[in-house]
């Protein structure tokens, strides 16, 4: 039993975990020596949205992971639940067959990760009181999945690839959302049916771009556009002159001590040169 569980370990199948209790929405199994592991494969559904998305809370607009070929296969979500649980590990994250909560180095911001269909859907909380700063955990969250998942394929699924979308705010999307929305109600599909079509989702490409002009043209119904404001770009990535600015305050912080520094050396040259003893010469008159 040690060397079956050791080696599900290896795999990434299982993670060992620092406690002993049981939750109901972690699924353990205990050893000789009482250790507690997580099996993400024997998750339950997620029943009550209002533990992943408490009220008093923002939700951010979210970013997805869309893999080629229409094909997400659900061990890649199980294998990123594992390494967010490894990197987010100060507190015990809530998880489910197909959602997954984490909270970040600030408890007042988390982040759901969410399985639908072939793509990975991300969402930022928060309840900061700042407005500005409500989702500034967003491109960390972003970095941090994306190495994690970078990671995930080239280890286990060599070849599956993907990329990062926004979903498009366009006015005939947004149409067509509603239509189909209207559609699955009618045949009362549940919510967790219901999976975006292909052409919603905007590839990132140029984010300083994007900034610059506000909006982004639907690849779908060009050249209609979606603002960033509708997308969330802002939520997952900073503006350029944010990273300009700590650009300019670095070198003027260096330049500021190299000034200082050649100050001080100049002090020390005048000092000395002023310390001198002048030598007495004979009279020669």
């Amino acid at each position: 039993k040690e060397e079956l569980l050791h080696m599900m370990e290896q795999f990434d199948l299982v993670l060992r975990c620092s406690t002993s209790s049981e939750d109901e929405t972690v699924s353990s199994t205990s050893t000789s020596r009482k250790s507690t592991y997580f099996v993400p494969s024997l998750l339950t559904a997620a029943n009550d949205k209002n533990k992943l998305y408490p009220k008093g809370t923002k939700c951010s607009k979210p970013i997805f992971a869309v893999f080629d070929g229409k094909f997400c296969p659900i061990g890649v979500y199980h294998r990123l639940v594992i390494a967010s649980m490894r990197r987010y590990n100060k507190q015990k994250p809530l998880a489910f067959a197909s959602c997954a909560r984490f909270v970040t180095s600030n408890p007042r911001q988390t982040f759901v990760i969410t399985k639908e269909g072939y793509y990975l859907k991300v969402e930022l909380l928060s309840s900061v009181k700042e407005g500005s700063a409500n989702f500034s955990h967003g491109p960390n969250v972003r970095k941090d999945l994306d190495e994690d998942l970078r990671q995930i394929i080239d280890k286990w699924i060599p070849g599956l690839r993907y990329k990062w979308c926004f979903q498009c705010c366009c006015r005939s999307h947004k149409k067509r959302e509603l239509d189909k929305e209207k559609e699955l109600d009618m045949k009362k599909v549940l919510s967790k049916d219901k999976v975006l079509d292909e052409d919603s989702f905007i590839p990132i490409t140029s984010v300083a771009e994007w900034f610059m002009d506000e909006e982004v043209i639907c690849e779908a119904f060009p050249p209609a556009t979606t603002t960033i404001y509708d997308i969330g770009l802002a939520h997952w990535f900073k503006k350029p002159e944010e990273h300009a600015a700590q650009g300019i305050r670095t070198e003027q912080e260096i330049s500021t001590v190299r000034d200082q520094s050649t100050q001080r050396e100049l002090l020390d040259l005048q000092r000395q040169v002023t310390n001198i003893v002048r030598p007495d010469f004979p009279n020669l008159d």
